[in-house]
């Protein structure tokens, strides 16, 4: 699969976790675009992507950002 379609992919998962938000398909792109670099540096991966490579810190600590309480930045209604 080519990079541009492993992104979309992933984008698309990621709107999907994300409730299928309108407005934010930049969001998910660059966000997908980060994933899968750091997962070809050995960083950290998304769950559930079919990656080979194991997780070096888990996915509930990711997001968790001070003065946040879902720990997810940018979240509407926030």
């Amino acid at each position: 699969m080519e990079r541009e379609e492993l992104i979309k992919a992933r984008a698309h998962r990621i709107w999907e976790d994300a409730g299928r938000p309108e407005g934010h398909e930049h969001a998910h792109w660059e966000q997908a675009e980060a994933e899968l670099a750091a997962e070809e540096k050995g960083g950290i991966m998304r769950p559930g992507t079919g990656s080979e490579t194991p997780s070096e810190q888990p996915m509930s600590n990711v997001n968790d950002t001070p003065g946040t309480e879902s720990g997810a930045p940018g979240k509407p209604g926030k």
